[in-house]
């Protein structure tokens, strides 16, 4: 609605002054004539663009003649000269003149105004995410008439608030309204994620026999084609992936692309590479064999060059690699050798080997260079020294000379050596050449070292035969025989003949004898450490060695043992041992031992006991039997004793128990055992009550007893006939009244138990007593089917309760609420913008409270599948 200014002015054809910025001038009196002008100014600008709607009315009585009318401006615009009544007029001054008949009779000034410029700024938010509501528009107005009405929708609906919320994404017309009715327009777009979308290349198999470089290319560019459009701030997973092997194989993308709306997208593609046939070898390489005297470069490269004859089979280009370098080369000897080179073929994926020989031979036998011995026959001691042969080789050049020599036998020595010569190179070619040596021996052999004389020495130091070695000038060593025969006495040995027989295979021979005579006169001698005097307590007496004795001529000698006692009044006192080593000829070697024992150790306890007890209820103990041991005495003199400081009953006290223990050499021993009664007043136990229905199941009356409680003890009915068996009270078989049962448990530090049963027939199960039967809506989709259409619990209707039910959106606003909840809800709201109140499709937070029932509010999720977005 617009507000117009009026300015009325009332005049009777005289001029008079009404207000500044309208002038009026005076001219000669018409009477009766009455002029009044009314402005109305320019109602609205917006955006600095006048509305031009200024007008100014004439409204004239009482005149005479003809009216006519001039009219003039300095700064308006929109004036029609001549015309009674000026609309379309902007803002400015404008002068009125008016005629009657002809004669000015009234002229006056007015002005036409325009209010502020009428403008709007809009605050953009738009949606991060694709399909969602979460948009906002925010208008700020200035100028023209506030207050201002806010529309976003082109006008159709007006609002108070210059905020709007939870909108979607789109093209909105805001438009204000100020209380002129001036009208401002803007349209402004709310924007909102792109839809997520994924594209992949079709799956792609490259053709045979490409290289791994060409394979990769490939497979590069073919990764590119996947791709995605959209989504907010996206991510891509699945790329990071490598091209099949050129052997062959596939690489399966699994492309996924997830943005931080949630929106997840997922495809795959496979590119796959041919797998090779096998390669295999049709030929495997061939060795090859030449001699010293042929072109073995020309060979060797001929050899190599046909990839020593191997020939491999595959749908794919072979290439043949080998491993020859001349560092390899095996010699034998001179120019022979030989080299083995393995031979590769590959077709890019597999790879196979094969081997062969390249040898160069050496065929031809050595020659011996010097004059060669004959056949001769010579005595044992002028055998010639075999001679040094050398030899030539055409291959190698001097080959290597072997020699060999061997001797034939008869009975007197040797009788034959044949030396042979072997010239042979490194391919086993060889020459031999063969020498025949006759011998004859006539010599007797001759003793090498010292001989032995004939001696007299103790039976300790009887000298070791000598082994005699003799030279014999055809045979060399000559065989020795060796004999010795002993004439023995009671003792032992007193004459050895020692004979030494030399002999060379003639039976040539020489002889010599040596007597060697023995005496004994030394004693035996005790092996080992001997045991010395001690002082030892009677149970440390230590055992008796047993010692041996050596002696120089006859070995071990005979060792005999005494050993003898001296008591006193405690018991053994000294102790005696002797021990005597004696050879045959009666010489001997005595050693004594003297042993004295003390006995200053009191007797010791043999068993255990407890030394101190405290008894706070139950029976006292009786004194156990103590035993005691002694390491001298046996009998053992023993005491005991036991005091009370008692007083009387309920007091504290305490019984002492003594034993003393005293041996022969009256050594006391005192033990002691303290036994503290102290008296507990035993704290009773509240009883525990215990309601059960005569159609409960048996009660085990353990699962009454407090914590740490004994189950050792005895059950008591003390009122009453009930059925109970041990621990279990069956209220099935038992009369309805009250019962009281004690526990009485084995320990009687332990106060009894009394247990109070009430066993009654109030058993009837209430109807609405728990959730287990509600049944409440997991979704609804209200569409007009009979299916669904209304969010329902039931379940409760016999109850007579009363529910109250809110509903609220995701982000926590409440768009439903009822305080009497009739099972009549279908997805509307109870308050919302727009001209739907029909919520859109998600998922919605509940509250289900029912009442004076003794539940606990029912929280939870409703799926609402409406057509609204």
């Amino acid at each position: 609605m617009k507000i117009i200014n009026l300015f009325i002015i009332s005049m009777f054809c005289w001029c008079f002054s009404l207000n500044a910025g309208n002038n009026l001038e005076i001219f000669p009196n018409v009477p009766g004539c009455s002029i009044k002008a009314t402005v109305t100014n320019v109602s609205c600008v917006i955006n600095n663009e006048a509305s031009n709607d200024g007008s100014i009315t004439l409204e004239i009585t009482g005149n005479t003649g003809t009216l006519t009318y001039k009219w003039t401006t300095n700064n308006g615009n929109g004036l029609v000269d001549g015309q009674k009544d000026q609309t379309g007029l902007s803002a400015g001054t404008y002068t009125f003149c008016i005629y009657d008949n002809g004669v000015q009779v009234h002229k006056e000034s007015k002005t036409v105004t325009e209010p502020e410029n009428f403008t709007i700024e809009t605050e953009i938010t738009d949606n991060i995410c694709y399909n969602t509501e979460e948009g906002s528009i925010k208008i700020t107005a200035s100028g023209c008439a506030p207050p201002y009405n806010y529309s976003i929708d082109g006008g159709q609906t007006f609002f108070s608030s210059h905020l709007f919320e939870n909108l979607k994404k789109g093209t909105y017309v805001v438009l204000v309204k100020d209380a002129k009715g001036c009208e401002i327009s803007k349209t402004v777009k709310i924007g909102g994620g792109e839809y997520l979308s994924i594209y992949h290349p079709e799956s792609m198999t490259v053709e045979n026999c490409l290289t791994q470089k060409a394979i990769d290319a490939k497979f590069e560019e073919w990764l590119k084609e996947f791709h995605f459009i959209g989504g907010t701030n996206p991510k891509e997973e699945g790329l990071d992936v490598t091209a099949p092997t050129i052997c062959g194989g596939k690489t399966t993308v699994n492309y996924i692309v997830t943005d931080d709306c949630g929106a997840r997208r997922e495809c795959n593609a496979i590119f796959t590479v041919p797998e090779k046939t096998a390669l295999n070898f049709i030929n495997v390489a061939q060795n090859q064999h030449i001699t010293c005297n042929e072109d073995i470069d020309i060979e060797l490269q001929v050899w190599l060059d046909s990839n020593a004859n191997a020939i491999a089979d595959s749908e794919c280009p072979i290439t043949w690699t080998n491993n020859f370098t001349e560092c390899e080369w095996v010699t034998i000897c001179g120019n022979t050798k030989f080299i083995e080179v393995t031979f590769t073929a590959s077709n890019g994926c597999d790879r196979i080997n094969t081997a062969a020989i390249f040898t160069i031979e050496d065929n031809e036998a050595p020659v011996f260079v010097e004059e060669l011995p004959q056949d001769i026959t010579v005595a044992c001691n002028a055998i010639p020294e075999a001679v040094t042969l050398t030899a030539n080789d055409s291959c190698s050049g001097n080959a290597e000379v072997s020699f060999d020599e061997t001797t034939t036998n008869n009975d007197c020595g040797i009788s034959t050596i044949t030396r042979t010569w072997t010239a042979k190179d490194c391919s086993n070619n060889q020459t031999v050449h063969t020498q025949t040596i006759t011998i004859e021996d006539n010599e007797a052999p001759v003793f090498v070292e010292e001989l032995p004389q004939d001696i007299t020495v103790a039976c300790n130091a009887i000298p070791e035969a000598l082994t005699l070695t003799v030279n014999d000038n055809c045979s060399g060593n000559a065989e020795v025989s060796f004999d010795e025969t002993t004439t023995n006495n009671d003792c032992g040995s007193s004459t050895i003949t020692r004979t030494w027989t030399a002999k060379d295979c003639s039976n040539n021979q020489t002889v010599h004898t040596q007597t060697v005579t023995v005496e004994d006169n030394e004693a035996p001698v005790f092996v080992g450490e001997l045991p010395q005097d001690i002082t030892v307590a009677c149970n440390a007496i230590p055992e008796a060695a047993t010692l041996t004795a050596n002696d120089s001529c006859s070995g071990n000698a005979e060792v005999s043992f005494d050993e003898t006692n001296t008591n006193n009044d405690c018991g053994i006192s000294t102790i005696t041992r002797t021990w005597t080593a004696k050879d045959c000829s009666n010489n001997q070697t005595v050693h004594t031992q003297t042993i004295t024992i003390e006995d200053n150790e009191a007797p010791i306890l043999a068993s255990s006991y407890e030394k101190d007890i405290t008894i706070t209820c139950g029976d006292i103990p009786a004194a156990p039997a103590l035993m005691f041991d002694d390491g001298c005495n046996t009998n053992l003199n023993v005491t005991f004793e036991e005091l009370s400081n008692f007083t009387s009953e309920g007091e504290d006290y305490d019984i002492i128990r003594t034993w003393n223990v005293t041996d022969n050499c009256e050594n006391e021993a005192m033990f002691t055992q303290n036994i503290h009664i102290r008296p507990q007043n035993i704290t009773p136990i509240e009883p525990v009550e215990l309601k059960l229905c005569i159609d409960d199941a048996t009660f085990d009356l353990f699962e009454l007893f407090p914590n740490n409680y004994t189950k050792e003890g005895t059950w008591e009915v003390a009122s009453g006939n009930p059925s109970l068996m041990d621990n279990f009270f069956d209220p099935s078989k038992t009369a309805i009244g009250n019962y009281e049962i004690s526990f009485l448990p084995s320990n009687n530090c332990i106060p009894p138990l009394i247990i109070k049963i009430i066993v009654h027939d109030d058993c009837v199960v209430l109807p609405c007593n728990s959730t287990n039967e509600l049944v409440i809506s997991k979704a609804i989709t209200p569409n007009g089917d009979p299916y669904n259409e209304y969010f329902t619990v039931t379940g409760i209707e016999e109850c007579g309760f009363t529910m109250t039910l809110q509903v609220f959106n995701r982000w926590g606003a409440e768009v439903f609420q009822s305080d009497n909840y009739q099972n009549n809800w279908n997805g509307y709201a109870t308050s919302g913008i727009g001209g739907s109140s029909q919520i859109p499709a998600g998922t919605y937070f509940y509250i289900l409270n029912i009442l004076e029932s003794g539940y606990d509010p029912i929280k939870g999720y409703i799926y609402v599948g409406t057509s609204s977005k």
